[in-house]
């Protein structure tokens, strides 16, 4: 059944002050090794450039850890507690409230075997959808990569695509240290933001006042699942 859906974004926004005298340092150091002459005042451009970047990097990082662990009803008591986790529900606790989800049974006593079986579990309809994947933490891949290597196959295989099925394998850095895997066709995992609002924007600016450059990112992000009968998962 075709129909409508209603997503609700929630406004995300980071703001910092990169103090010059705090950096000068490694500003310093930057400007040296590319041959530059440091500048007395604010940063080279090359250098703010770079600052940028990694700070892009970092808040990519916590969206992705947000989309897929996200849990409003976190408390700071929680092994882990992180606030940034509590702005909305990420996939997987949409998906564990879903009494349609297919449950994904860990049986197994090896991750290959385990994800092998699960596969098995999903309808063939999804499984053969070009848009099917399965998506694991990045920890559980690479203890599939050595369990794949220590079985010495002759015949060429694919490291992303599960041994003997057609699935391919996504590493997910937001589901590291969950030991959670999703399986499910990349349309039913439904990301909405707004990039045309006046809220969405990334600023860099360096204000003389305060001597330091002030960066302010905002935007919005919403969540929801497609179809959640099509989607697999096992259980915590």
């Amino acid at each position: 059944k075709i129909a409508n859906k209603q997503i609700e974004t929630v406004g995300i926004t980071d703001q910092e002050l990169y103090c010059t005298q705090t950096l000068h340092g490694t500003y310093q150091v930057w400007a040296l090794r590319n041959g530059m002459d440091p500048q007395t005042e604010g940063w080279d451009a090359g250098f703010a450039g770079q600052l940028t970047e990694a700070k892009i990097l970092a808040v990519q990082e916590a969206t992705e850890r947000l989309i897929w662990r996200g849990d409003v009803d976190l408390d700071v008591a929680d092994p882990g507690y992180d606030a940034n986790l509590t702005i909305l529900n990420g996939y997987l606790k949409r998906l564990d409230a879903n009494a349609t989800v297919v449950n994904l049974t860990n049986a197994g006593t090896t991750v290959m075997e385990t994800l092998t079986n699960a596969f098995l579990l999903m309808p063939t309809a999804v499984t053969a959808a070009s848009d099917f994947k399965i998506f694991v933490g990045q920890d559980m891949y690479n203890a599939y990569i050595v369990e794949l290597m220590n079985k010495n196959i002759y015949n060429p295989t694919s490291s992303t695509i599960l041994f003997g099925t057609t699935g391919e394998l996504v590493p997910t850095a937001g589901l590291n240290g969950t030991n959670r895997y999703v399986m499910a066709r990349v349309s039913d995992l439904v990301v909405s933001t707004d990039l045309v609002s006046d809220h969405t924007f990334v600023k860099f600016e360096y204000s003389t006042e305060q001597r330091g450059w002030y960066m302010d990112m905002d935007y919005s992000l919403g969540l929801d699942l497609g179809y959640p009968n099509q989607i697999g998962t096992n259980t915590p």
